[in-house]
């Protein structure tokens, strides 16, 4: 499942309360599923390639499912 390595990681930091004590790193690979988060009528014009909405949608994503507010490198891969 993706993500699931950055779910384990978020309850890992909180159940010690170490998020400050971390650097914390995470990825962006194109294309980022954008399907799987907006209906099929969704315009997917802006979504493609190593944009700014991809790469902002990303992150979210990584951010909620580490439960943090921020990462410390944000690698983009293509």
């Amino acid at each position: 499942m993706a993500g699931e390595s950055e779910e384990w990681l978020g309850d890992w930091m909180k159940d010690r309360g170490t998020r400050d004590e971390m650097v914390i790193a995470t990825k962006y690979t194109y294309p980022f599923k954008v399907h799987e988060i907006f209906p099929e009528e969704t315009i997917l014009s802006n979504f493609g390639g190593s944009n700014k909405k991809s790469l902002r949608l990303s992150l979210n994503e990584s951010l909620k499912r580490m439960k943090i507010d921020y990462v410390d490198i944000f690698y983009i891969h293509t």
